[in-house]
């Protein structure tokens, strides 16, 4: 199985896990001013603090996955998160520097 990722829901910037030098804390906000659920160490397969499928879990309570680097975020202020392009891990243009590379 691959990594899997997404982008945060405020900044839109790629959720890295724990695998590269660019994790950080993330939040899952939560409707309804919960509080958001904390994870400082991404694993990258999906898995957000005690949450072991964030996709199932968001299924289950019938709202969408919203991700955010700001623990105040609001959730209904913000959209769904989007797939992380990168996968949380790979550098931007990676392929296209190896396509570079190869080419010369």
């Amino acid at each position: 199985m691959g990594f899997s990722s997404w982008l945060t829901c405020d900044t839109k910037e790629s959720i890295m896990n724990r695998y590269t030098d660019e994790c950080k804390t993330v939040y899952l906000l939560q409707p309804n001013g919960k509080e958001p659920i904390m994870d400082s160490s991404y694993d990258g397969y999906c898995r957000i603090g005690e949450i072991e499928d964030v996709d199932e879990w968001a299924r289950d309570h019938d709202c969408e996955v919203k991700l955010s680097f700001n623990p105040d975020a609001v959730y209904e202020d913000w959209p769904a998160s989007k797939d992380c392009p990168r996968q949380g891990f790979f550098a931007p243009r990676e392929k296209e520097k190896i396509v570079e590379v190869l080419l010369g």
